[in-house]
């Protein structure tokens, strides 16, 4: 049953640390339908398209094709580095997204709710964060790197066993349906070990069985997964850029 609580004003961002290593990074590229998404809806444009305004698809939708906006989603189990490696891409002059869960689990803590991830409405507080750090980065730069999605919204419903809301069915078909991210997903590989902080209280087996689910979960809605392996931020970092910059040259379209 739906809880009734409003979800609290989100706030900050907490950073997450890397790890030392000597190796250069690996990216390995797997394409859709390498895997399935066990239990999870698949929301496609042609099955969704009456549920999102017209308006939303049309106007936005084309000024992205003008401008030619690369936005590019980092996700991964918990842990992995991510925003070790989105604070890089920012100090570097990147345009970036923080994660959206962390900032909506420390709103509700200081508000006094233990364990909100326990609340059905805690997803859809991460679907508005996320749709609207989105829209406030606009087309201001021509790329882009978010902190997860809501394809990973979508995933962390079914991991935590609560129902797919309307509010996150809308923001899949939006996305989708006017391609606001790029089909090429970094993936970045756990680094071997969890640092439980007060919003990750999670296990290193948990942590990785979570990451799984995300790669099911994209590859099950047509994106394609680029690896980063484990090593130092700095080498990650480049691994990316170094992809991003062939993809561009090479003006490779959205089309999957």
């Amino acid at each position: 049953m739906l809880d009734n609580r409003q979800a609290p004003a989100v706030r900050g961002w907490s950073a997450l640390s890397g790890a030392a290593a000597m190796t250069l990074p690996k990216v390995s590229l797997i394409k859709p339908g390498a895997g399935h998404f066990d239990g999870l809806p698949t929301f496609r444009p042609s099955e969704l398209v009456n549920t999102a305004p017209l308006s939303a698809v049309t106007v936005e939708g084309i000024v992205e094709k003008v401008m030619n906006v690369d936005r590019f989603i980092l996700t991964g189990p918990p842990g992995a580095g991510k925003t070790t490696i989105l604070r890089q891409l920012a100090e570097e002059g990147f345009a970036t997204a923080d994660e959206a869960a962390t900032d909506v689990i420390a709103a509700w803590l200081q508000d006094g709710i233990d364990e909100p991830w326990t609340y059905p409405s805690f997803v859809d507080g991460i679907v508005e964060t996320q749709r609207h750090r989105q829209i406030d980065l606009g087309n201001s730069a021509r790329i882009q790197f978010y902190d997860r999605s809501p394809i990973c919204t979508l995933a962390l419903a079914e991991w935590l066993g609560h129902p797919v809301s309307d509010a996150l069915r809308f923001e899949i078909e939006r996305i989708c349906s006017e391609r606001v991210y790029r089909p090429e997903v970094f993936f970045v590989r756990s680094l071997g070990f969890m640092t439980p902080t007060e919003a990750r209280r999670i296990s290193l087996p948990d942590s990785i069985r979570f990451g799984e689910l995300h790669e099911e979960a994209y590859l099950a809605h047509g994106f394609k997964l680029i690896h980063i392996d484990s090593a130092p931020a700095v080498q990650r970092v480049e691994s990316i850029k170094r992809y991003v910059e062939d993809l561009r040259q090479r003006s490779v379209p959205f089309s999957a």
